[in-house]
This record gives C-alpha cells, sequence and structure tokens, in this order.
C-alpha cells in the first residue's frame, strides 16, 4: 500500500513541475489506457477489428472474429457461437477480460467471459490487449482484454441471413434523436442434436451533449437458450436425448443477461477532465442436465442456477498536456451472488440441494502516466491496488493485490518499438471456493509475470509487427480429482506475426503465432511437480483474411484459419493415473462473394468448404470424443443502411 502512495506522491509533484501548454488527446481510444490514445501511444499489442474488417469476412459470431482476425486461439463447444474456450499467450479462458464498453462481463462463477452476449451486428470495433493488465482493470485480466465497442453510429441498418438447418440472423438498427436502438434474433441448429442455439438482444445508445459535459447512456437486454452438446459419446455410451458427454444425455444452458450504464464526463479547462461512471448488472444462468447413474443407471437431473447483481461505480481525474498524460481513479464494484444445486433421481424424489448467499465486493484505486520524454518516445506506468472481500454464511476473506506495469513506446516513423513488463492476477471464481462438496475457500489468487517487446513497420497502406513474449503464471488453480487447488504454474514464450496491406483491388490480413507453454503439476502422491505440455495450447495457428475488388461492385473474400494439434488430460479413476487425448492439425477455409446495389448488400458464403469434422476441443473424460467442427455451412444474407 505504501508503494502505490509513493508513486501518488510523484505523480502530484511531476504535475506540478508542467507548464499549462494543451495537450490534444487523440481521438482513437484503445483499452489499453483509461485516457484516449492512439494504438502508437502505447506499450501494449494492441489488435483493432473494425466493423468494416468484420463485414468483408462476413463472419457471424464473435467466436470466429476472433479466430479468424486475430492472434486469439478460439474454440467452440461443437457448434458456431456456442461456449467458447480463448485463449492469448498461451493462458486460460479465465484469464480473459471479456468487456462490452469497458465494462467487464465474465462470469463471477467459473470466471470464464461470456462471448455470446452480444450479436455482430451491434459491434462496432473489437479492441484486443495482449498482456497483463491488472493494473488497470484488476482481476481477470492475467493475459490480455477483449473490449467491446458498441455501434453508436448515427445510420439505421438492416440485415437478414438464412442458413442451411433452418437457420436465420435477423437484426435492425434505427437512429432518432433519443438515441441509437439495435435489435437481434436468432436461431442457429447444428448438424447434431442438442445444438440449437436461440438469441435475442436489445441494444441502446445515446449521447448528450452539453458544452463541455458529455452523458452517455446504455441499455443492454439479452436472452439466449443454448443447447450444450458434449463430446461424441464412446461406444459404450449409447445417448438418449442428444450426443452429449460420454455419460451426459442431455444439456441446455439458459442466460439472461441485462446491463445499464450512465457516464457523465466533464471537461474542467484544456488541461484538465472528470470522468464519472456507474454500471448495473444482472446475469442469470440455469444449466440442466440429464444423465445415467454411475451406481444403478437410473436417470439423474441436476440443475444449477446463478444468479450475479452487479453495481460498479468508477471515478477518475485526468490530466494532460504536451508532457504528460495521467490519471488516478477509484473503482468498485459490489455483487450479490445466488447459487443453487438440485438433484434429483428418476422418482422425483429430492437427492441432493444446496444453497449459498456470497457477497463479492472490489474497491480498488488505480494510477495511470504516460510522459513524453522526446518528440518520438513515451514512457508509460501504471499501478493498481485491490482489496476484494468474500462473505458468505461460512467464510469471510479478504484478497488483496497490487499490481503494476511499465514499458517504452519509440516511433521513428515508419518504425515502431514497443517494450512491456508487468504484473497480474486473477482472485478464485465462486465455483472455486464454494462448488458444492468440492470447492476450497482456502485458495490464493493467481499470479503473473510477463514481459513483451515489438518491433514493426506502419504506413498507410501496409502495417507488419512481430513480437516476443515470456510469462509466468504461478498459483495457477487446477482441479486435481474433485477439489481445486494452488498447485499448477505454467511458463510459456512465443512469438506473434501481424501483417495487414490494403491496395487498390485487394486488401489482407494475416496473423501467425507460434508459442512453447509447459504446465507443472502436482498429480502424484509424491508431491513433485510434473512438466508437461501446457493443455489446450496449439504450437501454431495461422489465420487470414483476404478481399479481392472485382469489377460491377462484386467482391470475393476468403479466410482461413490453421490450428496445429493440442492435447489434454484426464484423470483414470481405474488406474489412479492419467490419460491424454490428442487433436490433430486443423486447417478451415471459408468464402463468399458479394453484390453490391446502391446501399445494399447481397452476399452467399460457405463456412468450412471442406467440410472438416475433426475435433477441436475436449470433454470431461477419457471416453469423450471431442466436441467436433459443425461441418459444411451455406448461408445467403441481405443487408441494407439507410
Amino acid at each position: 500500500m505504501k508503494r502505490y502512495f509513493i508513486a501518488v506522491l510523484l505523480l502530484m509533484f511531476s504535475l506540478s513541475l508542467l507548464g499549462n501548454a494543451t495537450y490534444s488527446i487523440p481521438t482513437t481510444v484503445v483499452t489499453a489506457d483509461r485516457i484516449s490514445v492512439s494504438n502508437d501511444k502505447t506499450s501494449y499489442r494492441v489488435q483493432i477489428i473494425t466493423k468494416s474488417d468484420i463485414r468483408k469476412l462476413h463472419l457471424s459470431n464473435l467466436s470466429e472474429i476472433l479466430n479468424y482476425s486475430s492472434s486469439i486461439i478460439s474454440m467452440d463447444n461443437g457448434y458456431d457461437g456456442s461456449v467458447s474456450r480463448i485463449s492469448i499467450r498461451g493462458g486460460f479462458s479465465s484469464h480473459i477480460l471479456f468487456m462490452i464498453d469497458g465494462i467487464p462481463m465474465n462470469s463471477s462463477f467459473n470466471g470464464s467471459p461470456s462471448i455470446s452476449s452480444l450479436p455482430v451486428e451491434s459491434i462496432s470495433r473489437i479492441e484486443i490487449i495482449e498482456g497483463p493488465a491488472s493494473s488497470m482493470y484488476g482481476t481477470g485480466s492475467i493475459s490480455g482484454i477483449v473490449n467491446i465497442i458498441t455501434d453508436k453510429s448515427r445510420h439505421n441498418e438492416f440485415s437478414i441471413s438464412f442458413k442451411d438447418r433452418n437457420t436465420y440472423n435477423a437484426s435492425a438498427s434505427l437512429y432518432s434523436p433519443i438515441g441509437k436502438l439495435s435489435f437481434n434474433s436468432l436461431n442457429n441448429n447444428g448438424w447434431r442434436s442438442n445444438t440449437d442455439y436461440i438469441k435475442n438482444n436489445i441494444l441502446w445508445n445515446n449521447r448528450i451533449v452539453l458544452s463541455k459535459f458529455n452523458i452517455d447512456l446504455q441499455f443492454m437486454l439479452n436472452y439466449s437458450s443454448i443447447g450444450v452438446p458434449g463430446p461424441m459419446p464412446d461406444t459404450l455410451f449409447i445417448p438418449e436425448f442428444g450426443d452429449s458427454t460420454a455419460t451426459c444425455l442431455f444439456d441446455n444452458q439458459k442466460d439472461r443477461n441485462y446491463l445499464g450504464k450512465i457516464k457523465f464526463a466533464y471537461s474542467i479547462n484544456g488541461n484538465n477532465a472528470l470522468n464519472l461512471q456507474f454500471a448495473s448488472k444482472f446475469d442469470s444462468l440455469h444449466y440442466y442436465s440429464q444423465y445415467r447413474s454411475y451406481f444403478d443407471s437410473t436417470l439423474q437431473y441436476s440443475h444449477y442456477k446463478y444468479l450475479t447483481i452487479s453495481n460498479i461505480p468508477e471515478f477518475f481525474y485526468t490530466f494532460y498536456n504536451r508532457h504528460i498524460l495521467a490519471s488516478i481513479g477509484f473503482y468498485g464494484d459490489f455483487q450479490n451472488n445466488y447459487s443453487r444445486t438440485e438433484t434429483y433421481g428418476d422418482t422425483s424424489i429430492l437427492v441432493d440441494s444446496s444453497s449459498w448467499k456470497v457477497k463479492y465486493n472490489t474497491y480498488a484505486i488505480f494510477h495511470e502516466c504516460k510522459i513524453n520524454l522526446f518528440s518520438h518516445t513515451i514512457l508509460e506506468e501504471k499501478i493498481r491496488y485491490d482489496i476484494v472481500n468474500v462473505i458468505s454464511d461460512t467464510v469471510n476473506r479478504d484478497f488483496k493485490d497490487f499490481s503494476y506495469s511499465a514499458g517504452v513506446v519509440s516511433k521513428f516513423k515508419p518504425i515502431i518499438l514497443k517494450i512491456n513488463y508487468g504484473t497480474a492476477f486473477k482472485n478464485p471464481c465462486l465455483n472455486d471456493l464454494f462448488f458444492p462438496y468440492m470447492g476450497n475457500p482456502n485458495l490464493k489468487p493467481e499470479n503473473s509475470r510477463e514481459f513483451s517487446v515489438l518491433a514493426g513497420l506502419d504506413t498507410d497502406r501496409l502495417n507488419i509487427d512481430i513480437s516476443y513474449f515470456y510469462k509466468n503464471i504461478d498459483n495457477l488453480i487446477y482441479w486435481s480429482g474433485m477439489t481445486p487447488d494452488n498447485i499448477n504454474k505454467v511458463e510459456s514464450q512465443g512469438i506473434e506475426f501481424n501483417c495487414n496491406f490494403n491496395f487498390s483491388i485487394v486488401s489482407s490480413h494475416i496473423n501467425a503465432f507460434y508459442t512453447n507453454s509447459k504446465s507443472f503439476d502436482i498429480i502424484d502422491t509424491t508431491n513433485i511437480p510434473i512438466e508437461r505440455k501446457t493443455p489446450y495450447s496449439p504450437d501454431l495457428k495461422i489465420a487470414y483474411g483476404l478481399q479481392f475488388s472485382l469489377p460491377f461492385l462484386i467482391s470475393l473474400n476468403g479466410s482461413g484459419v490453421y490450428t496445429s494439434s493440442y492435447l489434454n488430460y484426464f484423470t483414470n479413476y481405474s488406474t489412479g493415473g492419467y490419460d491424454t487425448l490428442q487433436t490433430g492439425n486443423t486447417f478451415i477455409l471459408n468464402a463468399s462473394l458479394s453484390k453490391r446495389i446502391t446501399r445494399t448488400n447481397l452476399t452467399i458464403s460457405v463456412k468450412n468448404i471442406t467440410n472438416i469434422r475433426s475435433t477441436k476441443s475436449f470433454g470431461y473424460s477419457i471416453y469423450d470424443r471431442g466436441y467436433p467442427y459443425d461441418g459444411r455451412r451455406i448461408s445467403f444474407s441481405v443487408s441494407s443502411s439507410f
């Protein structure tokens, strides 16, 4: 705590030495800073995916966008748009902070992001920050941040698409003096049973400008019903209600999300500004499962019900001139979490039930600063101190975390160089602490350290960068058998490459990612750490997008992703040891053809042209045969703006 206040005193002293020359803040915003800066003024590696990029590739859900347009590893559990596992730089899903317009959306119960809560049509751009970001946004941002910026443009838009297997997606956005209102309705059917995905979304945005005072208002309502197919079952287990896990017969997950936000921004003068934001969230999840009893093969039913109500205030003060750009502020997240678990036998007699209520309150103070040493070099530092109080009927714990980052960015046009070092943490999620009969209330936070360096070339038509990173994650929460513990450690290092070019008739992007990730697990009675390859971590991924502009306003688009094999480990309860499953290498190709007629686009798309059905993710036991790709899909869409 003392280190934090010393840094604040140094900041206040540095401000007193600077003049009052006005510094004009750039309009390009990235989530690597709460204050508005362009990509070449932050030491983090930042990937930005625009609405134009999404339209060029005709990608239908956020998982596809991230997989084909960035170095993120994305693995849907069985079908397009389903619950996904995503990874940045060898980390896990729970190590990525997913935000909508700066509001965290990760689940309090399992820590993972819900990346299906916003339709593609409502996205203005996606900002991906790679590296430890807890010094800015607290818990859960060990590997990075994915921030979805919603579309607030003044255009009226309409789109509808039809896909084989009776699938449709309809969306409309209407702008008026009271703001922009967007609607979306989707029904997606996969080629396997129990893969229906139904989603309805309403989003409203409005900005009120009063001289030096801006007010931003937002409301989002999302409802989704997701059939959660398990892996292809072993021949020993014949499914009855859908091909779910080897022992599970039917899974269904229902999500309801409400988000309301109000933000005030006041420009005091040319050098000072105040920002006040308040958000309120309501997240409900209902998971229903059918499976055969391990003991007598009778039919069992399980219900898991989760509810989180969050109130999130944030306040920060910003100072800027031609030499310095700095902010200091407070962040809070006050949650009430409710859970109920029920298990029934085939005679509908209650076998077991449990419920719990947990308060999960976060208090944080933070400080960010950039100093422009020369016309081409910027030094930046960020620090944050979090206190998290977890209160239940049986547990009262405090987590105290101090995180920081420091970096240098230099631009000698057109060359750009970036160096960054930082720490990050992730507090245990509620399932880790309290899951009935298996949670561990004594868990410690996960923590990481990461160093990265980037060199790039940035011109009007060509952008290339290559980066190297080295990451350590300690106290990783690992479910050994049926109980979680802090017994895992991960070391990852890798190289990332990105190239974008745009010429008169052709534009393209290429993302390549190579990593070597090792996991150290204590998995036997000798308590000796065993080194092995990190699960769900492929060594190599290459993704590309390509667009040709043809005569008569016709465009031909292609995209593809190559992913090398990866593996996972499973407890073998018969032998007491561990078994390993491994996927094969995969290469998925997509193509689309578009014709523009005034303000209307007609598009026909083919996904997974070669009809790949290999495993892309795993299940929960050695008997599971994995989540396969969804097979070839053909769609036709019409979109128009007016």
